[in-house]
């Protein structure tokens, strides 16, 4: 196997692994993990869906290179390596900043506003992460369905962002409005 194959797997595996191990802590702790979809339920969960699936379509291909009709470059096969690793950096890094107050969705009971760690850089570092592994899956599998399902995913994203924005300014105020001052939405 291409070490750029194992680049790849390997992160999205240590990804999946946090991402199930916090949903199961939070269970045994009787914490939320779900909140409220801040979008139409239609786009929220089909965004979701199809980002998944281009992170599964790497994976396959990572698996078996010749998956796929289009025989990728090896420069983008390492580029889509490299931006899946520091996705997922990134990623991990915002969940374990955010720690207790993590949700998918908006949350349903009183939480605090994270500007610290990696939120000091972006507002919204997890997306950020979450969309260059998106990207490195376009690269790396660059059919044209994986590509319109990466391209229709950061857009919903982007729109959860947008209401997830005007649900932090109801909560947090003015402190928000402080903070969004500061600091870029993504970078």
């Amino acid at each position: 196997m291409a070490a750029y194959n194992i680049l790849i797997l390997a992160p999205l595996a240590l990804l999946g692994v946090i991402m199930v191990l916090g949903f199961i802590i939070s269970r045994i702790r009787k914490q939320p993990f779900f909140g409220k979809p801040p979008i139409d339920l239609f786009f929220y969960y089909s965004g979701k869906v199809a980002m998944f699936i281009t992170w599964g379509f790497m994976i396959t291909k990572a698996i078996d290179p010749l998956f796929g009709d289009i025989k990728t470059p090896l420069a983008l096969n390492w580029a889509a390596a490299s931006l899946t690793c520091l996705g997922t950096v990134i990623t991990l890094t915002a969940i374990f900043t955010m720690g207790k107050s993590i949700r998918v969705g908006l949350p349903k009971e009183e939480t605090h506003l994270c500007s610290r760690g990696i939120f000091r850089f972006s507002r919204n570092p997890l997306y950020v992460g979450v969309f260059l592994i998106t990207i490195a899956s376009g690269m790396y599998f660059p059919e044209t369905g994986n590509i319109g399902l990466a391209l229709y995913a950061i857009g919903v994203h982007h729109a959860i962002i947008l209401n997830e924005e005007k649900f932090l300014e109801k909560q947090f105020g003015e402190d928000y409005n402080a903070y969004r001052k500061r600091v870029r939405r993504y970078i």
